[in-house]
């Protein structure tokens, strides 16, 4: 009998218990908890901000705040935008300590934490990682376990900084090398149109406008593909001649690939001729055998040009 009231006992227990978490309801307000410095020395003082929300983010205004670490407590009230900072005195006891934030207002209540470090000396991430004083002592050996490991560290450390100084070495000469390439290039290029004096071309200018007031209209178009495919030519060409002087090329290079560009296949000018309707003077043309040798053939015109 006393075994089944025990077990009674115990159910309603944990029905009850169940029951109150079941009913217990969420925080009404999100609490984003922040330091100005989550590690400081003792002297320093440390400021805790952050802001209070909804649970659909939205800034909650004038609501008091409590803020507590250690032996330290201050209150202070959200602004507009839902935000609080606290600056508290001087620390003079070191530790690690858990910052809680608490907020209510009109029966809500909020909740959020951070943590604070505060110690004699700020511990940096090489102090731990790695240790620069290499040395043999062993009694420093002993009381720290992790000394070989931190030297072997230190080492791994110097070795990876000083491959990317070399690196960092490498690419500015690179830069050096290149700007002086291009400053001869530009000099180089500077004193071949000093001495060349290069003038406007037979492609622009008046002598342009007039060559093609005097053609034939029938003709006028072709003739103008034509001028227009050899311009694109002789255009690319120079880029060529430029890139190469940029590059650091010689003037002889720069006139080789020039004229390289500029040797265009008979096959293209014929396909440019093609497309036109017109013939290919350039092309040689063999003598008919049939043809009688003391008649001379008039010159033909091609039907497209009426």
């Amino acid at each position: 009998m006393r075994q089944v009231a025990i077990v009674g006992v115990m159910f309603f227990a944990t029905f009850f218990i169940l029951v109150s978490h079941a009913s217990a309801a969420p925080f009404d307000f999100l609490i984003n908890v922040k330091l100005e410095q989550y590690q400081i020395e003792l002297g320093q003082k440390p400021v805790v901000f952050g802001t209070v929300t909804d649970n659909v983010m939205r800034p909650v205004p004038d609501t008091k705040v409590k803020i507590t670490f250690g032996a330290n407590s201050a209150i202070t009230t959200t602004d507009s935008d839902g935000q609080f900072r606290q600056e508290f005195s001087e620390q003079t006891m070191p530790g690690i300590f858990k910052v809680n934030v608490f907020a209510h207002q009109d029966g809500k209540k909020g909740f959020g934490e951070a943590s604070l470090r505060i110690s004699k000396q700020l511990t940096t991430f090489s102090d731990l990682y790695y240790n620069s004083n290499i040395t043999n002592n062993t009694d420093q050996k002993k009381s720290d376990p992790y000394e070989l490991l931190k030297i072997k560290n230190y080492e791994r450390f110097l070795k990876e900084k000083n491959k990317m100084f070399q690196k960092q070495i490498d690419i500015e000469a690179k830069k050096i090398a290149l700007q002086e390439k291009k400053d001869v290039a530009s000099q180089r290029l500077n004193q071949t149109v000093t001495e060349l004096k290069p003038g406007p071309g037979s492609f622009s200018g008046y002598r342009y406008d007039k060559y093609f007031s005097e053609l034939t209209p029938s003709i006028r178009d072709d003739i103008a593909n034509q001028m227009n495919y050899t311009k694109k030519i002789i255009a690319d060409a120079r880029l060529v001649m430029k890139q190469v002087l940029d590059d650091g090329g010689t003037p002889d290079e720069a006139r080789k690939a020039y004229l390289e560009r500029l040797s265009t296949k008979r096959d293209s000018m014929e396909k440019v001729a093609d497309l036109n309707g017109t013939e290919n003077h350039s092309k040689p043309k063999k003598h008919d055998e049939k043809s009688s040798s003391g008649k001379v053939k008039g010159l033909t015109v091609k039907k497209s040009y009426k």
